[in-house]
């Protein structure tokens, strides 16, 4: 797999490392109706228009621009109770079969795409082989090792992907729903992407950009898509990104 687009390769990002978060509202009902009218989800649609957006901003760049989508891997597990241990991912690339087509025809393949990688026959084919990684990292013989393998499999997911997009469903806050103004998702912030973090409260869908840069340019152009297509929405803050730093420990 070629590595996709590093967005912090532009001349102005390259000295800023000011990790942010830029979180926008955006009227639920109008944008499902949005998804609705242009038979896309959530998801996808905040995929396309992020790769929209990247293209244009990009507009020589030969690295692929790949979103990773996070999906729902329950119903393939038949586990609808399990909560994050049950959410995989799906791939989308923006390529140019895609950039000639109308938004409604980009849109439908994404999720003709996310379809196909989500099916039970792959999820199921991809549990298999997330086990035989737990089972190589069991049989290393210090945490180091362990420690290890997994910082070069982080490398590797960085150095694949240009953004990632999690919306997994709406939460079931119940009764408790009207009195919530909004739902925050942060996590951690990657090294050359974009997280885009989706969640649905009280009438709202409330989008966490989490970048490692403090410029706005991507997220300014994920806001022209928005407007260019009608969608409304509201910029709440901007906030810099502070996560606990936990450090583990381990002893031979």
């Amino acid at each position: 797999m070629a590595p996709a687009l590093d967005l912090t390769g532009v001349l102005q990002l390259r000295n800023d490392r000011s990790k942010t978060v830029y979180s926008i509202a955006l009227s639920e009902a109008e944008f499902m109706s949005f998804n609705a009218k242009h038979k896309g989800s959530p998801g996808t649609m905040t995929a396309l228009l992020l790769s929209r957006a990247v293209a244009k901003l990009n507009p020589d760049a030969d690295a692929p621009i790949r979103s990773i989508l996070c999906v729902n891997q329950r119903k393939a597990f038949r586990a609808p109770a399990a909560h994050q241990s049950l959410v995989g991912f799906s791939m989308l690339e923006y390529d140019d079969g895609l950039r000639s087509l109308p938004i409604d025809r980009q849109v439908q393949e994404f999720r003709r795409r996310v379809f196909e990688q989500s099916c039970d026959e792959t999820i199921l084919s991809g549990a298999k082989a997330a086990v035989s990684i737990i089972e190589m990292l069991e049989n290393m013989e210090t945490d180091q090792q362990r420690l290890d393998a997994m910082s070069a499999a982080d490398e590797m997911l960085n150095r694949n992907m240009t953004a990632v997009i999690s919306y997994v469903g709406k939460a079931g806050f119940g009764d408790a729903e009207k009195y919530i103004r909004d739902f925050r998702t942060w996590t951690r912030c990657p090294d050359r992407g974009i997280i885009i973090e989706i969640s649905a409260v009280n009438g709202r869908f409330i989008f966490d950009i989490i970048q490692p840069f403090s410029d706005p340019v991507y997220v300014n152009g994920f806001l022209q898509e928005l407007k260019d297509n009608g969608v409304a929405y509201e910029i709440q803050d901007v906030m810099k990104l502070t996560l606990p730093n936990i450090k583990l420990l381990w002893s031979e």
